[in-house]
Parts: structure tokens; sequence; C-alpha cells
């Protein structure tokens, strides 16, 4: 396997892995630390590779807790997996705390309407329904 081949082929991979589609979908440049671990077979990884995409996530996620490693296997893939803590940029969770915020204020309303439905159920207008307790 030529060398620089190897190595480019992994940065690319770490980019992709990286600016891809996320288990969570969120902006990579604000998270605190990264863990990049590929695998596959020992021949196809390269640790110049590694290393640039290592340096690669650091300068997109603009921090120096960045580690890297590999995990040599028999299969013919080479994989990468990027891991991201402490992640502040996610959508996601901003529009759930934006329907949480709505919930609280409308609660009252709620256990009104609920309260009233209750009421309705189990009461009648002619007091034909003689209570069980």
């Amino acid at each position: 396997m030529e060398t620089a081949n190897t190595t480019n082929r992994i940065t690319s991979l770490v980019r992709k892995a990286a600016l891809g589609r996320l288990t969570l979908p969120c902006e990579i440049d604000g998270a605190e630390r990264a863990l990049l671990v590929m695998s596959g077979p020992p021949d196809h990884l390269n640790r110049k590779g590694i290393e640039r995409g290592r340096k690669w996530l650091e300068e997109q996620t603009g921090s120096m807790e960045v580690r890297g490693g590999d995990y040599p296997v028999r299969e013919n893939n080479v994989a990468a997996s990027i891991l991201l803590s402490g992640v502040h940029n996610v959508p996601r969770i901003k529009e759930l705390q934006q329907v949480a915020i709505e919930a609280q204020d409308n609660i009252d309303d709620i256990r009104q309407q609920s309260e009233e439905n209750l009421e309705e159920l189990v009461e009648d207008d002619e007091d034909e329904l003689d209570p069980l307790f």
C-alpha cells in the first residue's frame, strides 16, 4: 500500500465521519473533547493518517483534548468512529427545551380541563346516577 494514499484516505474518512450524519445532529465546533478510533486491516491503518485526522478534528472542535488510536481487525473495511463529549450546540435539545417551557406554561390549563372532564364523566345533570361510595 502506498503511504500517501492511505494517509489521504484515512483523513478523508475522518472528515466524512465528523461532518456526515451524526447520531445526534450537532455542531462539532463546540465539543470539549473527542475520541477518534480507526479500525480495519493493519496494512491499511497508517499512523500518519490517524494523526492528521486527529489534528483536523482538533481544529474543527477547537479543543486540544482529542485522542486517537487504531483497532486492527481482519476485515476488508476501514472505518472511523468519532465520539464527541461536552457538545453544547445541539438544535434538537433546544427544541425539546422549548417544548418543555411551553408545557410548563400550559400546565394549569391542562389540569383545569382534566378536572372538568372528570366532573362531566362522573356527574350527570339530572342526578339519575347514584354514587358508588
